[in-house]
């Protein structure tokens, strides 16, 4: 009984050695996410040309948006089949843009409205990301 005892000792040692040669490699790469727009719902008031950082929105007359959020072109972290990590490199803001409808007057009479810009707030953050080889173990 002690021989069986020490021979299963000995072939779940032999067995482990390859998880202990093991390494944290976690194996995953960066896919880029596009650029993405979403506006909210629309308020009753003028027509809108919004240009920021490359990005136009505009709105026909009767259709400014309550507000937009731009969410910039960034990556995430995706399974792989190779022995590759992602790192972040660098961060970039999630804007959210808010609008209002300024009336238009001629004495006292309301003759019209514009959507104007409100303000401009971050409301997050998406991060760049970079793939790089995980390191190598070297057999001792």
């Amino acid at each position: 009984m002690k021989l069986r005892q020490l021979l299963t000792a000995c072939l779940m040692s032999v067995g482990a050695m390859p998880l202990l040669a093991q390494d944290n490699c976690p194996m995953e790469a960066t896919r880029r996410e596009p650029l993405a727009v979403f506006q909210g719902p629309a308020q009753n008031c003028g027509g809108l040309d919004w240009h920021i950082g490359g990005v136009q929105v505009a709105a026909v007359r009767d259709a400014c948006p309550l507000f937009v959020i731009v969410t910039p072109a960034h990556d995430v972290a995706v399974r792989s089949t190779q022995r590759t990590q992602v790192e972040a490199i660098a961060t970039v803001p999630v804007t959210k843009v808010t609008f209002e409808c300024d009336a238009d007057y001629f004495l006292f009479f309301h003759i019209g409205s514009s959507c104007v810009f409100g303000r401009q707030l971050n409301v997050g953050l998406v991060h760049l990301m970079v793939t790089r080889p995980c390191a190598t173990i070297e057999p001792e």
